[in-house]
């Protein structure tokens, strides 16, 4: 039979999510309300006094919640003196005089240094400095010891129960031994369990015992007295058949595969998978190990001030998260992971413990209220309410509750705890916000950094552009005339323009000299009076006057509009777009475009032996301008009388009236349309 765990099962993760239940909102804010207040501030365990010398506040080692459904908020504590107290964490200490001690069950003779919950039952072990472990029942009256697990040579430190099946838990000692223990199992002589495997010098120091002088035998393995072992201070159950484990010197996290019988086969264990030490100190000792529910992510606390996080499903040997921020200088500092597995509690030896998002390198909170180091820290197993308990050497153990957003001033004294905003929190969120965005829009992207950006890192902006004048090199130009005032628009087209719109006779030279005096503070430019300056391509003649000329930097470029097509167009297929536009013009410009060609190639021939010539490319409109300014009497254009091709009584054709040109003696008659557009040839060409 194939067993699925949920957690691992995509599928069913999916399926989890499309029915609203696989989706976790992060609670930042919430986790700052932490507080304990004076009912929930308790002074651990009332201290042994079996001895003379004991110690009037033993302080808290160990610190679990129940994982039994319905009773999650069952806490068992355990101290240095070897008692564990169950505590309802549902009642408050209402009794007055402050802090309250807890009265607790004598479970060893030795300090207890871990306990743990069996999954789904109220049993738990609790693991001694009396080199046993035991296996404790709940009742409603007191805990009853059920077993005694003997193995270890030295103190045992740590247990973990398998998640599948809670009849196998294994625990780890000093002398570096990994011991699987099934209560299912049958007892041995002496009536006591006997060890399903055995995992030794499991985490070794330096070097070991030699095989060949260790000795042979089917009982629990013991290791020599002067074999050099390192301590078990770590275990986790991965599934059924797989266990992690850490150790206090070698600096290795080790994984095993619990189906070879390593007591047996092998003297020198060989894990399946090991990832070695990831810093760069001498201080690679792991305190404490945590694997969250999906079984994916492994935790592990290192003495260099630092928590790993590996993940553990493809067994990478580099770390994917680094946590830092507390301080780890004992072997007794551990920590928790929430429910969801999304934040991760730890003690610090700074006398606070903090709170990491899981997805940010750096504590999200830390928690004040303790004196001296914090220890063991427990997250309350439900998703009903967030509650954690702190332990600390100076023997009190704290619950911490949601508290209200703003606490008054006068109930402050009430509170035992308080909880505060790290530092560099906020500045690595926003780094982690801006990296997620890499595969975002520019535009986004652009955005939500200058959102993230602060006044004080915006870089000063550019110099403004240079205008084309600076950029000519006109040196002697004002900086305060901007490039608005020194480009003009062509004073040659523009006459034009005026002049071909014009219903008044106002002559040439007029027109030019009013578009030449805009700005009466401008610059002088030489007025052209002939045709062949208004196409003049060369650079205009420098000015003689003592001022110097200012001049736009495109006065000197080609007008396509006067000279026709532009060069760049002139070899250009008929199938462009281009050309197809300046073919579909009308055949009235056409037959006028063509006059004006052939007058220019007639100019170009005749200016130099008849300069007066030139007039004779003017439209009738700008000769009769031009007529009026050398001092002749303008002559006002009249309408053409219509004239029938017929006789009035239709026997006789008429004559048809002979055409003439439109500026001529009063008596002459109007041109028709197309002698308007006619034009003399110069002497020694033929008429056109």
């Amino acid at each position: 039979m194939v067993r699925f765990f949920p957690e691992m099962n995509t599928v069913i993760s999916l399926f989890e999510r499309q029915c609203g239940n696989g989706f976790v909102a992060s609670y930042d804010p919430v986790l700052a309300r932490l507080a304990v207040s004076e009912q929930d501030s308790w002074r651990g365990i009332s201290p042994s006094t079996m001895s003379a010398d004991f110690n009037p506040s033993p302080p808290i080692l160990a610190a679990k919640f129940a994982k039994c459904a319905g009773q999650e908020h069952i806490l068992a504590i355990a101290n240095e003196d070897g008692k564990v107290a169950i505590q309802d964490t549902n009642l408050r200490n209402e009794e007055p005089g402050g802090e309250r001690a807890l009265e607790g069950e004598q479970c060893h003779l030795n300090a207890v240094f871990d306990i743990e919950w069996m999954p789904r039952d109220m049993k738990l072990v609790s693991a001694s400095g009396d080199h046993t472990a035991r296996l404790w029942s709940l009742t409603e009256s007191s805990l009853v010891n059920s077993q005694v697990f003997n193995g270890h040579t030295r103190s045992v430190k740590t247990a973990a129960f398998r998640q599948t099946d809670p009849a196998v838990f294994a625990t780890g000692g000093r002398d570096g031994v990994i011991i699987l223990w099934d209560i299912r199992a049958q007892l041995g002589s002496d009536m006591a369990p006997r060890a399903d495997n055995c995992i030794f010098s499991g985490h070794a120091g330096g070097p070991g015992t030699p095989s060949t002088h260790r000795k042979r035998t089917r009982a629990t393995p013991k290791i020599p007295p002067n074999g050099c072992s390192s301590s078990i201070t770590g275990l986790a159950f991965q599934d059924d058949n797989t266990l992690i484990s850490c150790g206090a010197g070698d600096g290795i996290i080790k994984v095993w595969d619990v189906r070879r019988h390593y007591s047996t086969h092998n003297r020198e264990p060989l894990p399946k998978y090991s990832f070695p030490y990831a810093g760069t100190t001498t201080l690679k000792g792991f305190t404490n190990l945590q694997i969250d529910s999906s079984r994916m992510r492994l935790y592990v606390n290192c003495m260099d001030n630092y928590i790993y996080c590996y993940n553990i499903s493809t067994y990478a040997t580099q770390p994917i998260q680094r946590y830092g921020g507390f301080k780890n200088g004992t072997f007794y500092i551990k920590s928790c992971l929430s429910p969801d597995g999304q934040y991760l509690i730890s003690g610090s030896s700074d006398e606070k413990s903090y709170i990491w998002n899981v997805d940010n390198p750096n504590p999200l909170v830390r928690l004040n209220g303790h004196t001296v180091e914090v220890t063991s820290v427990a997250w309350m197993q439900s998703s009903l309410e967030t509650r954690i308990v702190t332990c600390s050497d100076d023997a009190r153990h704290k619950i911490w509750r949601i508290g209200p957003e703003d606490i008054p001033q006068d109930e402050l004294a009430q509170y035992r705890g308080n909880t505060e905003y790290c530092e560099n929190y906020r500045q690595e969120k926003a780094k982690v916000r801006l990296k997620a965005l890499e595969f975002t829009p520019r535009s986004v992207r652009r955005l939500v950094e200058r959102n993230e950006t602060t006044p004080n890192t915006v870089e000063k902006k550019a110099t403004s552009k240079r205008t084309f004048t600076e950029m000519a090199g006109n040196d002697q130009q004002d900086p305060s005339t901007s490039y608005l005032e020194i480009k003009r628009p062509n004073i040659e087209t523009r006459a034009l323009e005026i002049a071909s719109t014009s219903s008044s006779s106002r002559s040439l030279n007029t027109i030019l000299e009013e578009s030449g005096d805009d700005k009466p503070s401008s610059p002088s430019y030489k007025v052209p009076l002939t045709l062949s300056d208004m196409n003049l391509r060369s650079p205009p003649e420098p000015s003689t006057s003592s001022t110097t000329a200012l001049s736009s930097p495109t006065i000197n470029l080609p007008n396509f509009v006067i000279d026709g097509d532009a060069p760049h167009l002139a070899n250009v297929t008929t199938n462009s777009n281009k050309r197809k536009l300046k073919e579909n013009v009308d055949w009235l410009t056409k037959i006028r475009k063509q006059k004006l060609l052939q007058a220019a190639k007639s100019v170009e021939n005749s200016t130099s032996s008849n300069p007066e010539d030139v007039s004779l490319l003017l439209s009738p409109r700008l000769q009769m301008l031009k007529t009026s300014d050398d001092g002749q009497q303008p002559t006002t254009p009249r309408r053409r009388t219509a004239s029938r091709c017929g006789s009035t009584d239709g026997t006789q054709p008429r004559t048809p009236s002979s055409r003439r040109n439109s500026v001529g003696p009063p008596s002459t008659p109007e041109t028709s349309i197309l002698r308007f557009f006619s034009v003399t040839t110069p002497t020694g060409s033929g008429s056109s």
